[in-house]
């Protein structure tokens, strides 16, 4: 079966990258509780755009109206806004964990000595 809805190609497309990402890492995936949510809200924006496409397109067709088509393009570009970030947030659960970098490391053996350090000092306060 087709998906026929924008909502139902994106769901259909987000299965088909978890799938993907399935095999590249050899272990299954499920999707979170927040990833499905924001997967819900993606869907919403994908069918909202398009119907406001349609509008755009009808209102550019028929009485072109400036303040319209400006009020209809503002809406597709913030829900294209909103759609990336979404969208960015997902695929990120896909991605494969690495390993911190000698970058990352280092940053993290100076946290942990600058919080040992705090640590000793305050439990010789309480010990005086």
């Amino acid at each position: 079966m087709t998906a026929s809805t924008p909502a139902e190609r994106l769901r259909a497309s987000l299965e088909a990258a978890k799938q993907r990402a399935e095999l590249e890492q050899g272990r299954p995936l499920a999707w979170d509780e927040h990833e499905a949510e924001l997967i819900d809200r993606l869907a919403d924006a994908a069918d909202r755009r398009a119907l406001l496409q349609r509008l755009f397109t009808a209102e550019a067709k028929g009485q072109q109206r400036a303040r319209e088509l400006a009020a209809l393009s503002s809406e597709i570009r913030q829900l294209d806004r909103l759609t990336s970030t979404f969208l960015g947030r997902v695929l990120a659960g896909l991605k494969p964990e690495t390993a911190p970098t000698f970058t990352q490391k280092r940053a993290a053996t100076a946290a942990n000595a600058r919080w040992r350090a705090e640590f000793r000092k305050r439990a010789e306060e309480r010990s005086v």
